[in-house]
């Protein structure tokens, strides 16, 4: 749709023309009107369309005057005008101001539908031809980044800007990422940046390279550029982290720009995930630690260390120690300087060392360690160090469930048998938690979580079918409350009524 601004001094020329012709029809929209040249003016700069029929004669400034100002802004600006009478002087002066077409008052609805088709035309054309020098010119662009970082580019290959800040960006997920949504990616971000003059994009395997028009010394500046460009990430299930090589006001100074930024690359799995770290901030360019860090062989001697002792920690489900012990192994290797696959590659080799002994002296953990040999090799896709050692601690807590509720099972299962062997004995929770080696409270927790009943209720459910039994077999009632482990005979009853509904001599003699 092509936008067409009427500019005539009489109200009724304006409005007869808005509803001369099915405007929409024939692809364009009348988007205002103006009653003089001035007027015409303000609204061609708020508007900016692309025809305007004009009348020749106005008073104040007239059409001819108008033409004339509006070709020192806008020289592709599509112009028709409109005169009351034929005068050929005014025409002459029309053709050199490059206008489009003379139309005679009142206006020819056909002639100027003819006008109308015949400069759709022009216009497409012209809409194609700057669509494609803007493809080229960002083209272009690229080609010159690129020279520059490979050593080739000089000051006259520069954009003019007063400044250039380079940036490398890299796209992360825990899975393969699709080409096809990579590159929709990239898509929106030059649709962003580049149109508006902030930036160019330009290809830097296996990174995203984006030279910014903004210095970005500004942690505000840093953290809206790094938002902006997570947002086309996160709707398509990505995520990505930037780092910056700094900033150079000389177009041949890129080259060392992008290797800085490449260096940073390098330790950017260790920054924080809201952070676009940039060369020369604390920290910068490497995550190792200061003289008192160990090198890396010594790194990995100390976690061996630390492999027992979380070892210990999980067995016996401390998991605040277990927590404080991956922080440590974490930190050493960190400090160390250890690359992001070599460090990943350790914590997978301590999760597997500690899975492996605990599965040797509990054979009911076999189950368990093949479903976490599945956790451990998602461990490879974590792409950020704080998440990788959260992720490692969520495994070893879920170890450590499993173990305490395979335990709870098979402890709940001894005391069970232990009910059904002895309920004519004087059993309570607090003998058999000893007996055990258990606290009481923690025995009466795991036995109601795994049969859903009170130690107590369960036994008292355990003596009255037994005593059920006995009655139907003859058996007097005391001999049966003393049977069945009720020293007081009352008291026999007072439960037999409760969970039968009817007094031991009444069942007996229903049976």
């Amino acid at each position: 749709m092509y936008s067409v601004l009427i500019v005539d001094d009489e109200p009724m020329i304006r409005e007869g023309l808005r509803t001369l012709l099915p405007w929409e029809e024939l692809g364009y929209e009348v988007v205002d009107t103006a009653s003089n040249g001035r007027e015409a003016l303000r609204k061609h700069e708020l508007l900016r369309p692309d025809l305007m029929i004009v009348d020749i004669r106005m008073p104040g400034m007239d059409g001819l005057e108008l033409i004339e100002a509006l070709r020192e802004v806008d020289a592709g600006l599509h112009i028709l005008i409109l005169s009351g009478y034929a005068d050929f002087d005014y025409a002459k002066k029309a053709i050199l101001s490059r206008v489009d077409g003379y139309l005679l008052k009142p206006v020819d609805e056909d002639e100027l539908e003819q006008y109308l088709r015949k400069l759709k035309t022009t216009l497409q054309e012209e809409r194609a031809r700057s669509k494609q020098a803007d493809r080229w010119e960002e083209a272009t662009k690229e080609q010159r980044v690129l020279a520059a970082l490979r050593g080739g580019g000089d000051a006259g290959d520069g954009f003019g800007w007063p400044s250039y800040e380079l940036v490398l960006i890299k796209l992360l997920a825990r899975e393969d990422i699709d080409p096809i949504v990579a590159a929709a990616v990239r898509k929106e971000w030059a649709a962003a940046y580049e149109p508006t003059g902030k930036g160019v994009l330009f290809a830097a395997e296996p990174y995203v390279g984006l030279l910014w028009k903004h210095r970005l010394e500004d942690a505000d500046a840093r953290e809206s550029l790094l938002r902006s460009l997570r947002e086309p990430c996160h709707d398509r299930g990505l995520d990505c982290d930037a780092v910056s090589g700094g900033e150079t006001s000389e177009w041949d100074r890129l080259e060392s720009l992008y290797e800085r930024a490449l260096e940073l690359m390098k330790d950017r799995f260790y920054y924080d995930a809201d952070e676009l770290r940039r060369y020369g901030d604390a920290g910068a360019p490497s995550a190792a630690g200061g003289p008192e860090a160990l090198s890396a062989e010594s790194a990995s001697d100390a976690t061996r260390d630390l492999e027992d002792k979380l070892y210990l920690a999980v067995d016996v489900g401390n998991a605040d120690a277990a927590s404080r012990l991956v922080d440590e192994a974490g930190r050493l290797m960190r400090e160390a300087g250890l690359p992001e696959q070599t460090l990943k590659t350790r914590i997978v080799q301590i999760v597997s060392a500690v899975v492996g002994k605990l599965a040797t002296n509990r054979p009911e953990l076999q189950t368990v360690d093949r479903r976490l040999s599945v956790d451990m090799l998602a461990l490879f896709r974590e792409y950020r160090y704080d998440e990788l050692l959260r992720a490692t601690k969520s495994l070893f807590h879920s170890l450590m469930s499993a173990t305490e509720e395979q335990g709870a099972e098979k402890l709940v299962k001894r005391v069970v048998d232990l009910i059904r062997r002895n309920y004519h004995e004087n059993l309570k929770l607090e003998t058999i938690a000893e007996l055990f080696h258990y606290n009481s409270a923690y025995l009466g927790k795991v036995f109601k979580q795994s049969t859903g009943e009170y130690f107590n209720t369960y036994l008292d459910k355990v003596r009255i079918e037994q005593a059920k039994a006995l009655l139907e077999q003859g058996m007097k009632v005391y001999q049966v409350a003393e049977q069945v482990g009720y020293a007081n005979v009352d008291y026999f009853h007072t439960k037999f009524r409760k969970y039968v509904g009817t007094s031991p001599s009444a069942y007996k003699k229903k049976e």
